[in-house]
């Protein structure tokens, strides 16, 4: 490597003399400067270190009396011009000191060209670098210090320009290109000359701390030996990231220094140095403790104190680690876990240990929190019963947010009987395409209120709604459709379909929601058809509404469905009666209403009904009709013979 050289000496006033690079002004001046200040009492030489930032290098230089025979004051100063990657690159800069001149005149020495020295120069391990050597490092890198210059109990000079360069070498390359020193210099009392980095004072001012803490007595330890090291190696690769590198050096190495120590030691360790700055580091440390621990509350560490990070590793070993933890672990790591971003480290674990460890343990670590992430990187749980929370209402909310996750079939098959109506009508919501046979099943469930969901859920689809009634072959599955539609509250859509239906299963069994239904659904055809399945309705309907047999929801029903022309008639029955009447009129060859009922007592409800909606000659139709029932022939002709009645047709 290169390293150029510069001479500094009086002629006619101080200058440069010889040169082997060209150099900017601003870092000639400084040099100059540099090169002529006031040495120490001590012999008339000093020793400096120092960068130039306007040409992007560093000095090392040495500054001697020019002796006898010279000016009063003179001096010839010898100077190494390293550049950074020099700087960078040299692994035991003490090793540059011997190549500095150190006394005569150096007019005579080669100076105007530059040196080719090899990356592994290396001088001798400096072992006895002093007493104040422990206060140096102290001063230099402990965390209680100041930012700002440190001063250093002097020995004498050798044993300083030694620590000065033993310090120097020891640095990473961002803090060797900032570093400067003065040894020998009287300038470097307080309150003269540069800001230097370190200085030398008087030995009675200082005094030397002896308690160093692992991170100082491993960098004291390191500091007489020639580089490259491992520690500074360590230094090197993560220091410059740190928010204040020169302040991270001492944690560092105590993190450096023990590396069996648990991760959450080292963790707070490295928390010491730069908050979360240090990504690298930290990646490191995790990669290694992925890769080589064994102990599942490593993996719980990480994931508590740095789970917000996103730090790229493998998490692969996350999967075993995770393993060996008991089930109530297991589930606190994925519950913190799942609480981190997918690129940050608690997300890449909670994805590694998601797809990698046993579903029966997932299900039963899965929480609010996690459940859906879960399913995201796992479809496969869906299929658990044990994965699925336990209240219906969460069930419910789970289904609405992954529509596609599960059909109805598979979630009737998954939650059996026990499903409850918010994840029943979610399950119906997300599936609209769900076979109408898989819908109608659902009539034969324990839970009421699932039955209401499956049969509101047919009745807002008429065709789906048709469907069901022509295949339905239990009275009790018609009886809670008819229930539905009660509550549900318009006339029945597809009422063509529920007179089919109850003429297939007959009256027998109906129960009297069917019957209100079917009623109703009967007017609403009307015709001989509607009138077919009103003889099998009228006569059970007519004897709940007289007996008072009716639940108020259906009467309610009956009442929006029917409608009645005297404002009079309070009895149901007599306006069912009546409405009968209007919707089937004795025609020619057809009785009408009066064809629907053999019971006396329906019978003369419907004659009574006849005074306000028939004509005469209506009910004379009738009792030639050969549909009519003879009883109700008599009692129409009884009427037509009461004089009470020729008001009434005339």
């Amino acid at each position: 490597m290169r390293i150029d050289q510069v001479l500094h000496g009086y002629e006619r006033g101080h200058k440069e003399i010889a040169s082997s690079i060209r150099l900017d002004e601003k870092a000639r001046a400084t040099m100059l400067v540099h090169s002529d200040l006031l040495a120490d009492e001590g012999g008339g030489m000093y020793l400096t270190c120092y960068p130039l930032r306007s040409a992007s290098r560093h000095v090392l230089a040495r500054t001697w009396s020019a002796g006898a025979g010279s000016r009063p004051g003179s001096v010839w100063t010898h100077s190494l011009v390293l550049d950074y990657q020099c700087l960078a690159k040299l692994n035991d800069l003490v090793a540059l000191e011997p190549l500095l001149m150190r006394s005569g005149d150096p007019r005579q020495a080669v100076i105007a060209k530059p040196l080719e020295v090899s990356v592994n120069l290396a001088g001798a391990d400096c072992y006895d670098l002093g007493p104040h050597s422990i206060d140096a490092m102290v001063r230099l890198y402990g965390t209680g210090q100041s930012e700002g210059a440190i001063e250093v109990p002097s020995a004498d000079r050798a044993t300083d320009d030694l620590l000065a360069l033993a310090l120097w070498r020891q640095m990473w390359p961002g803090l060797r290109r900032t570093f400067s020193f003065a040894a020998g210099l009287a300038a470097s009392r307080p309150g003269a000359g540069p800001d230097w980095t370190l200085r030398f004072v008087p030995a009675a001012s200082r005094g030397a701390r002896s308690n160093l803490g692992p991170g100082l007595r491993a960098l004291l330890n390191d500091l007489p030996l020639r580089g490259p090291t491992e520690l500074r190696r360590f230094l090197s690769r993560y220091a410059s990231e740190a928010t204040n590198p020169r302040r991270a050096a001492e944690p560092l190495a105590a993190l450096w220094s023990d590396p069996d120590a648990p991760l959450r030691d080292r963790l707070r360790t490295l928390g010491r140095v730069g908050g979360d700055r240090l990504n690298r580091l930290t990646r490191d440390l995790i990669s290694q403790e992925l890769s080589t621990a064994d102990d599942p509350n490593a993996l719980m560490t990480m994931v508590e104190e740095l789970g917000k990070q996103s730090l790229d590793v493998d998490p692969a070993r996350a999967v075993p680690m995770a393993d060996g933890m008991d089930q109530k672990s297991f589930t606190r790591l994925l519950a913190i876990a799942g609480t981190s971003a997918p690129d940050q480290l608690g997300g890449r674990i909670f994805e590694a240990v998601v797809r990698g460890c046993e579903p029966g343990r997932l299900a039963k670590a899965a929480g609010v929190s996690n459940r859906e992430r879960m399913l995201a990187l796992r479809p496969g749980l869906i299929a658990r019963i044990d994965f699925w929370p336990a209240d219906d209402a969460d069930r419910a909310i789970m289904i609405d947010r992954q529509p596609a996750a599960l059909g109805l079939q598979d979630g009737l098959a998954l939650f059996g009987l026990s499903i409850g109506p918010m994840t029943a009508r979610s399950l119906l919501a997300s599936d609209q395409d769900a076979p109408t046979s898989v819908v109608l099943g659902m009539l034969a469930f324990k839970d009421a209120a699932v039955v209401r969901v499956a049969a509101q859920q047919l009745l807002a689809q008429p065709e789906q709604l048709g469907d069901a009634l022509a295949s339905l072959d239990h009275a009790g599955a018609l009886d809670k459709l008819a229930e539905a539609q009660i509550a549900d509250g318009p006339p029945p859509p597809a009422a063509p379909a529920w007179c089919t239906c109850l003429a297939r299963l007959g009256t027998k069994a109906a129960a009297a929601n069917t019957v209100v239904v079917c009623h109703v659904a009967a007017m609403n055809v009307g015709g001989p058809a509607g009138l077919e399945t009103a003889r099998s309705t009228f006569d059970p309907l007519m004897r709940l509404a007289i007996r008072h047999r009716l639940t108020r929801e259906q009467e309610a029903y009956l009442e929006r469905a029917i409608s009645s022309g005297r404002l009079n008639v309070w009895r149901l029955a007599d306006r069912l009666a009546e409405a009968a009447l209007n919707r089937w009129p004795p025609q020619s060859g057809s009785a009408g209403a009066f064809a629907l009922s053999e019971d006396r007592e329906h019978a003369r409800a419907l004659i009574d009904s006849a005074v306000t909606v028939l004509t005469k000659s209506a009910l004379q139709l009738a009792t030639l009709a050969p549909d009519v029932p003879p009883a109700t022939a008599i009692l129409i002709r009884r009427k037509l013979d009461t004089p009470a009645w020729m008001p009434w047709w005339s």
